[in-house]
């Protein structure tokens, strides 16, 4: 990180004079802060548009889970549910109508 602040302090600052002379110092001071304001808006919007994705991907797993826990809840009396035959002994009985 401060090597880019470093190179672009050394690419920015010579041609800062001619500038200087070209728009006038007041001009330039304005343009100067007019592109530090937008660069720090649009900075600020891609860390929001970064933490409103992070909190979205927190709320989709919660979503998630409880889906996951409501359908568990409900589907396991099934594994109760089933009963097994009666074992036989002896002969078996058939009966005819």
């Amino acid at each position: 990180m401060l090597t880019s602040f470093i190179s672009g302090g050394v690419l920015v600052r010579p041609p800062m004079g001619w500038r200087s002379d070209r728009l006038g110092s007041h001009n330039l001071f304005i343009g100067a802060t007019a592109m530090f304001i937008l660069s720090s808006k649009l900075r600020g919007t891609a860390t929001l548009e970064g933490e409103v994705g992070r909190q979205a991907g927190k709320i989709a797993y919660r979503n998630n889970f409880n889906i996951l826990f409501w359908l568990l809840l409900c589907l396991a009396p099934l594994c109760f549910a089933p009963k097994r035959p009666k074992p036989t002994t002896g002969r078996a009985v058939i009966h005819a109508d």
